[in-house]
C-alpha cells in the first residue's frame, strides 16, 4: 500500500504557539507530526483532527483542506486530555487552544 504524501501548512497562529517551545522541542514536534500525522490522529469534528506528538507531550490540531493533500496546522498545545468521549475531547482541545493562544485562536468546530 502506498503512503499518501501531504503538504503541511503551518498557520501563523500555530507557529506562534510553537515558538513558545525551545528549538529542540519545536523540531521534534514538526518532525514527529510530519512522519505520523495520520497514524495516531483522532477525529475531532468534520475535517479537524488532533495528533499527539513528541512522546505524547504535545498535540497538533490540524484540518484537511479542500485539497485533500494539504494539511493546515491550526495549533500546537501541551497534551493534557483525558476525555471519555469524542465530544469531551473536542471541548478540552478547544479550551486548551483558547487558553494557550490567550483567546486569539478560535477553532472552526
Amino acid at each position: 500500500m502506498t503512503e499518501e504524501i501531504f503538504e503541511i501548512s503551518w498557520s501563523p497562529e500555530a507557529e506562534d504557539l510553537l515558538r513558545k517551545r525551545d528549538r529542540f522541542t519545536r523540531q521534534a514536534i514538526k518532525e514527529d507530526f510530519a512522519h505520523n500525522l495520520q497514524r495516531d490522529a483522532i477525529a475531532l469534528d468534520g475535517d479537524f483532527y488532533a495528533t499527539p506528538v513528541a512522546n505524547s507531550r504535545f498535540t497538533v490540531v490540524w484540518q484537511r483542506t479542500g485539497n485533500r493533500h494539504i494539511i493546515a496546522v491550526k495549533a500546537v498545545v501541551p497534551t493534557q486530555f483525558r476525555a471519555e468521549s469524542k465530544e469531551k475531547l473536542r471541548d478540552q482541545v478547544k479550551e486548551v487552544v483558547h487558553l494557550e493562544s490567550r483567546g486569539k485562536l478560535k477553532l472552526g468546530f
